[in-house]
């Protein structure tokens, strides 16, 4: 993974590790079968907190704004 990884969650799935990586500003994605990165995206702020569902949404705490921002999982657009 990138520099700076500090939190990860497992996709409900099984298939997918997410990374945060607060210092960067982004999420990695990681196929849980090969351990490679599939792709890194973008988060505002300072992500951190991950969780992630069975209906292929992302959650992720801001560690500075106190907020918490719900991403698809599979394209990093921000739903909420």
């Amino acid at each position: 993974v990138e520099k700076g990884p500090a939190n990860l969650t497992v996709a409900a799935d099984g298939r997918r590790i997410y990374v945060a990586h607060p210092d960067a500003g982004k999420v990695s994605m990681i196929d849980a079968a090969t351990r490679r990165l599939v792709r890194s995206f973008a988060v505002a702020g300072t992500p951190f907190g991950l969780a992630a569902d069975d209906r292929g949404r992302l959650f992720v705490g801001d560690w500075n704004r106190n907020i918490v921002s719900v991403i698809d999982a599979r394209s990093g657009a921000l739903l909420k």
